[in-house]
């Protein structure tokens, strides 16, 4: 905490207030019930000599945790955007630049469940890749509260890589700028052309053959004194595969994982602190265990309990708010779940009315 800089969003003002330093939980929490309390509440990933100075240069930059950031609307077929113009009773499929009474429209990223379960694959996909083929050993995977998920390395090995070495990783995850005919030479045979694995592969090549086994497209070509290809020696000894060439890009865009490089190479990050509440739509930053990976549910990191009555501020039916789809109609009460009734109320399409009993989940 003391090497930490501190950020928060005022909920009041919506402020925001960065170079903030506190050298105990205890301190922090003092701020935050006493002074302002915090519509989204921030940590750096880098550690600092003086977390307080204003100037970044002036800090005394000690090192960093490697941070992945996986965006579930960026996923394919997931990027579904709706624009709202309150005002204007104006509703926009796939966004809007600017309302005609001039005010300010409001976005919505239409996400349906199936989408957070895929980023959630994708994000014990990366973790995978990072502890199998890179070696490190302190990841995890978070909710980011709203629409992604955050991998955070914090092994001591990753805090001084530098910016280059930070984008390179992004890259090789990604497999962004990969020479794929270096990395899987394919061999001709007949008409047909092969790429040639063994059964003692490591890294980017291990991953594509276990994914091809899986979806069936290998052919094993038995025990060591079969023939091998001209490019390898006979004194490898190893089993050998072969995968029509054909579905190599299909096997890589399976086995690599999309990121943005951007915040992978930014050692200055801020990181929401863990189960703190996403402002933007009301859940919890928390962490997502491996026995959540499989049948992911929204409602783990429900933050919110008893129910609020609200006044929508929009005509829809079906609108697809978390992991439910409700009607609205504009001006007209509705008492819903505490969770899904702040969505609303922070995506600015529903008004306050009254609580009726809402606590906090633990």
């Amino acid at each position: 905490m003391h090497s930490r800089e501190i950020a928060v969003v005022d909920l009041e003002s919506e402020a925001y207030i960065r170079h903030l330093h506190f050298t105990s939980m205890a301190q922090l929490y003092s701020y935050i019930l006493g002074e302002k309390t915090p519509l989204h509440l921030y940590y750096s990933s880098a550690l600092y000599e003086d977390p307080s100075a204003e100037n970044m240069s002036s800090k005394g930059w000690r090192g960093s945790e490697l941070i992945f950031d996986i965006d579930v609307d960026h996923l394919p077929g997931c990027g579904r955007e709706i624009g709202f113009c309150v005002e204007d009773d104006l509703t926009v499929e796939g966004g809007v630049e600017k309302c005609p009474s001039g005010q300010k429209p409001v976005s919505l990223s239409v996400i349906e469940p199936e989408c957070f379960r895929k980023g959630v694959e994708e994000a014990f996909k990366l973790k995978e890749i990072l502890e199998d083929d890179l070696g490190f050993r302190e990841v995890k995977v978070y909710f980011s509260g709203n629409r992604g998920f955050h991998i955070r390395v914090s092994d001591e090995l990753a805090l001084d890589l530098t910016r280059e070495a930070r984008g390179f990783i992004a890259d090789y995850v990604s497999c962004e700028g990969m020479d794929v005919e270096r990395v899987f030479p394919a061999q001709t045979l007949g008409k047909a052309r092969f790429v040639y694995l063994t059964g003692n592969e490591r890294g980017m090549r291990a991953r594509v053959l276990k994914r091809a086994l899986e979806m069936g497209v290998v052919e094993e070509l038995g025990p060591p004194g079969l023939p091998y290809p001209s490019y390898k020696r006979v004194a490898d000894r190893e089993r050998w595969y072969r995968i029509p060439a054909e579905y190599l890009s299909q096997l890589l865009s399976q086995v690599c994982v999309s990121v943005d490089k951007v915040v992978t190479i930014d050692t200055t990050r801020l990181s929401r602190f863990e189960n703190s509440i996403n402002g933007k739509a009301g859940l919890k930053v928390a962490e997502v265990r491996e026995s959540m990976r499989e049948g992911f549910e929204l409602r783990e990191f429900h933050a919110w309990s008893g129910k609020i009555v609200v006044a929508p501020s929009i005509t829809f039916t079906g609108l697809r708010v978390l992991d439910a789809k409700l009607d609205l109609k504009k001006g007209m009460r509705l008492e819903l779940e505490a969770p899904y009734a702040l969505y609303l109320i922070l995506k600015k399409l529903a008004n306050f009315i009254m609580d009726k009993g809402v606590e906090p989940l633990v």
